[in-house]
């Protein structure tokens, strides 16, 4: 019909160009001007399963409408033949960027510029008509015969001035390697998801790859939450800096560090072509096409983020101004040129007389409120950073999970932390009330900082506010007005106005020390005579004044470990007949990247220790005084360096019983490596870690630390000689990729120490993953007795390893009694409460489950680990809004909800019998609305284990979700014939033959649900809701319902 008749009495179709999942794109001409153009036709049966698409399609026509640019494809007319909807455009002969890719994977550097400035261009416009496009991508743009590119498919755009918003429950709009951290954890789009998707883009461009794609789509949204931008310089050479560092910038996991709009990001790629042109990079033919700096189709000025190594790599080009700023700058300023009221302090300037930390680099912590300060807060904070160091710089203490922001740890955290408090006051600070409020975030962060009386606190009003009256202000926050403020102008360059602040900060910290050494500096005057005196006794006798290396200290001022954390501790390593170099930065760093930045889940801190240490006592010394569980120290040669990784303090594990000197043959290691820039030591460091939380008991902390030693890739170096830590080493190292190579090792290490319970444990669990049962049983009782023997009362993780074993077997009554015995020698970890409640799920005893599984959730988890059960458990109870609170909890406050799955892989396998990863994971992609993969989840799992209605319960919604109505009415039976009382699953299988059109026997399940007893108040709500569906129920309002 299409390519046979003319559409609107003027449009003649002359051939198919593309097809997609919503329509086709026919080539056309226009019989009245004989113009070439192309027409997308809605498809009448997309339609028909999806009515909602017609209103996407028209805000495609719509948006298309109000955006007329020569850089975004022009609409003709729209319209309705023979009940097909279709828009006629602009036909763009030269095909998209995503076929120009395929064919010639890496541009060259001009034409990404240029593609790049125009389609800047376009967002901007866009965003000035407040249209966001929510699906940009290489697909998505496409080529004319000139090269220049048109942005196409506004379908999914979102039109800021509409009230709904065309998306459902479950679903994600765009292509998934370009959404942005934000949406990937639930956010809603704005501008800034269109710059993320716009920075992958570029990336894409300038390397041919896509820099957060994994081979999974949970892979993937982890990796754009978690993972940083990949090195540019280290893919393309001839990348120019400044491109780089903007394309960092517009990957920015936060959105607040991202570049602030497109337009200057416009402006940014005219200042690097300008750059290149100065210094003949580029073609001349490019550099006309660049206008000058006054003509500019971007005008605004281009504000660069003062850090951006924190962002990716390479300097910041104002860097180099704040320094300078500061070296020029001798006094502090007068509020700006205007007086501000001195109030007299109401504390009689105790802080003038109080002793202070030595302090280097103030550490200084922002609070602000974002509502009402946070776009120059940003820059605020980049410049600090830049100056000071970012780990010297704070805020966003409010996007602390909610149960964790209590008075204490604000308090706790600014007391013990930091020197300086800046407070950023703009004209809406004090209004709303929200200072009224005890817990509201800005003012725990004050209140804890004024009970401080050292400590330096800068009110810094902004955009011309002032200080609130003290009766605006609680009564406990009044103190805040007697301390000196500071002006700064938004829009005056904020890089010299920051310098001046810093230099406040630096003055007013130098002369409390000074003021603090007034009293006792006859007293150290007296010390220092009595040590000359001493030293001088000494010489004369020809001794030496010994050097207490191993006293505590030596490593000076080191970062605490953040809480529940353990520290990692590296310190400088000695050169042997050879010059100094900075080994140990570099093997600090990769501990970093490795166990901190690639794996943030790992709850490990690595901190710098800057001072040699010669031997494991001095080593013991220094981390005992830091508390650091692990030390990292040795020397070097010129061709060899010789590390040796150690136990540090055992604070950090209060369960465990085992002797040190056995501690310290299954973890003190000696590792050589030939080049520290391309070798690590993070395997070594995170297997003493993991012999340490076994020795404590911690199945969940090995486990952890499992999954991170499964994510490491690299080069070890050599682990040096035989011994039982040198075993444990490799045998952890081959864990997950080698299993039978793990137990060959700890089968050495045995052999040397068969007394040593931690190598059985290590090797059950090792022989579990390779499904030997009877050997894992029969080690995992050697150590239990082991254990026994040696008097060690509180170790659990026998029993956790024994209750898996059980599992293994399907002996539940076995599992349950272990995990018992856990919970009675761990009460307060949620891990073993998780346990127990699943195995009284797996028997049918769902209230002792709920009440186990929500004594886990109350303990606080940092894993959804007990989440998908007791929201099952929710469901087959009817409460359908618990169900709902629980599955936005795991969306909300677990940013990485695939880590459950991973941890089970790394642990027991992919092939592992047991149920856990393929609950976990039917129900994360459930919530990812990766519903075929929940298909196949629930497959498996109904393969492993045929009995749970509640897997042919995910299944049937999956397919309900796929329109596959039929499916999802055998699915919904199979569970009812399990279960015949599930009434949940007889609500939904209801709905499912509605669909189907079976009204009578729809209209059965209804009566079914409705007059059993059990039937809560939201199931009866969703039977009688007539748009209530297999898509949207979690989302039912029970009290409006």
């Amino acid at each position: 019909m299409r390519a046979s008749r003319l559409i609107a009495d003027r449009y003649e179709p002359i051939k198919l160009i593309d097809q997609g999942g919503m329509g086709d794109v026919f080539q056309a001409r226009d019989i009245e001007t004989d113009e070439i153009v192309a027409i997308k036709f809605l498809k009448p049966d997309v339609v028909a399963d999806d009515p909602a698409l017609v209103q996407r399609f028209e805000r495609e026509a719509e948006a298309l409408r109000q955006l007329h640019h020569p850089n975004i494809v022009s609409i003709y007319a729209t319209g309705e033949q023979d009940e097909v909807h279709y828009i006629v455009m602009e036909f763009v002969s030269g095909g998209s960027l995503a076929q120009l890719l395929q064919r010639e994977a890496q541009l060259p550097i001009e034409r990404v510029l240029m593609i790049a400035l125009d389609l800047a261009d376009a967002l901007t416009r866009a965003h000035r008509l407040k249209i966001i496009h929510r699906d940009l991508k290489p697909a998505n743009v496409l080529l004319a015969n000139d090269g220049s590119p048109r942005l196409t498919d506004f379908g999914v755009a979102y039109l800021d001035d509409r009230n709904t918003r065309m998306t459902q429950t479950g679903s994600l709009l765009g292509t998934l390697a370009y959404l942005s951290p934000e949406v990937c954890s639930g956010g809603g789009y704005d501008e800034r998801s269109d710059i993320w998707a716009f920075g992958i883009l570029l990336f894409e461009m300038l390397t041919g790859e896509r820099p957060f794609l994994e081979t999974t789509p949970a892979g993937t949204i982890t990796a754009i939450m978690t993972k940083p931008t990949p090195d540019l310089s280290q893919m393309r050479a001839d990348i120019p800096m400044e491109l780089a560092n903007l394309v960092y910038w517009m990957l920015a996991k936060n959105p607040l560090d991202r570049v602030p709009s497109v337009r200057t990001v416009g402006a940014e790629l005219e200042t690097i072509l300008r750059r290149l042109s100065e210094r003949d990079a580029i073609s001349s033919e490019v550099a006309r096409a660049v206008p000058p700096e006054d003509e500019s189709r971007f005008a605004t000025t281009p504000i660069r983020p003062a850090n951006l190594d924190q962002l990716g790599l390479g300097q910041s080009p104002l860097d180099s101004q704040v320094q300078a700023a500061l070296n020029q700058t001798n006094q502090t300023p007068t509020a700006g040129g205007s007086s501000l009221p001195q109030i007299t302090s109401l504390s009689s300037s105790l802080s003038d007389v109080l002793p202070r930390r030595r302090v280097t680099a103030p550490r200084v912590v922002i609070s602000y409120r974002r509502d009402d300060t946070g776009a120059i807060t940003s820059q605020i904070f980049d410049q600090l950073a830049s100056v000071l160091g970012a780990s010297n710089v704070v805020r966003d203490a409010d996007r602390i999970a909610d149960r964790t922001v209590t008075r204490l740890v604000i308090a706790s955290d600014i007391v013990e932390s930091y020197d300086a408090m800046v407070v950023v006051i703009g004209p809406q600070w004090a209004a709303g009330g929200a200072l009224n409020n005890p817990k509201f975030h800005v003012r725990m962060e004050i209140e804890a900082a004024l009970r401080r009386p050292d400590m330096v606190i800068i009110p810094l009003l902004v955009d011309g506010a002032t200080l609130p009256r003290p009766e605006d202000l609680p009564a406990s926050l009044q103190p805040l007005l007697a301390h000196n403020a500071f002006q700064l102008n938004s829009h005056a360059a904020v890089a010299p106005q920051v310098a001046r602040l810093i230099n406040q900060i630096k003055r007013t910290l130098n002369v409390r020390r000074v003021l603090w050494r007034r009293p006792v500096v006859l007293a150290v005057i007296g010390v220092l005579i009595a040590l000359l005196i001493f030293s001088g006794a000494l010489m004369m006798s020809g001794s030496q004044l010994p050097l207490a290396a191993n006293a505590p200290g030596i490593c000076g001022e080191v970062e605490p470990a953040e809480p529940d954390h353990y520290m990692v501790l590296v310190a400088d390593l000695e050169p042997i007949q050879t010059e100094a170099r900075d080994v140990a930065r570099f093997i600090a760093d990769d501990l970093r990247q490795n166990l901190e930045v690639a794996a943030p889940f790992s709850r490990i801190n690595i901190r710098r220790c800057p001072a040699v240490l010669t031997s494991t006592a001095d080593a013991q010394a220094a981390a005992e005084a830091v508390g650091a569980s692990v030390i990292v120290w040795g020397n070097y040669t010129e061709a060899l360096i010789d590390v040796a990784v150690e136990i540090g303090t055992l604070a950090g594990f209060p369960n465990n019983e085992m002797p040190r000197v056995l501690l310290e043959e299954t973890v003190n290691v000696r590792i050589r490596l030939q080049d520290e820039r391309q070798q690590s030591v993070a395997v070594p460091a995170l297997s003493a870690l993991t012999a340490l939380q076994n020795a404590d008991g911690d199945g969940y902390e090995v486990a952890r630390s499992v999954t991170v030693l499964a994510a490491l890739t690299g080069d070890p170096g050599e682990i040096v000689g035989s011994s039982i830590a040198a075993q444990v080493v490799r045998a952890l190292w081959f864990f997950v990729n080698d299993t039978e190579t793990t137990i060959a090792h700890l089968d050495d290490a045995i052999q040397v120490r068969a007394g040593n319970p931690i190598l059985f444990a290590f090797r059950g669990a090792a022989y579990h993953r390779v499904g030997r049962l009877d050997e894992a049983r029969r080690d995992l009782q050697t150590a239990q007795r082991l254990g026994e023997s040696m008097g060690l009362r509180r170790w659990a993780l026998p029993h956790f390893l024994l209750g898996n074993d059980a599992l293994f077997r399907d002996d539940l009554d076995t599992a349950l009694a272990e995990y018992s015995r856990v919970i009675e020698l761990r009460p307060d970890d949620w891990f073993g409460w998780n346990y127990r409640g699943a195995i009284h799920y797996l028997r049918g005893e769902f209230e002792p489950a709920n009440a186990d599984l929500l004594r886990a959730i109350e303990l606080g988890p940092d894993t959804n680990f007990p989440f998908p059960f007791a929201t099952l458990i929710a469901l087959r109870e009817g409460r359908i809004s618990d169900a709902r609170a629980l599955m936005n909890t795991v969306i909300t406050e677990f940013p990485d909800p695939s880590f459950s799955n991973r941890m089970i892989d790394a642990l027991y396998g992919p092939d592992t019998p047991l149920i856990w990863g393929l609950v976990f994971s039917a129900f994360t992609n459930q919530l990812l609305g990766q519903h075929d993969q929940v298909i196949a989840d629930t497959t498996a799992l109904i393969n492993v284990n045929a009995s749970l209605a509640d897997a042919h319960l995910m299944q049937g919604v999956a397919y309900c979700n796929l329109r596959d109505y039929a499916a999802a009415e055998i699915a919904y039976t199979a569970g009812l014939e399990i279960e015949p009382d599930y009434l949940l699953i007889a609500a939904l299988r209801g709905e499912t033959r509605r669909a189907r059109g079976d009204l009578v026997n729809a209209l059965a399940d209804a009566a079914r649900v409705t007059a059993d007893d059990a039937t809560t108040a939201e199931l009866i709500a969703l039977v009688e809701d007539p748009n209530a569906s297999c898509e949207n129920f979690f989302d039912l309002d029970s009290e409006s319902s």
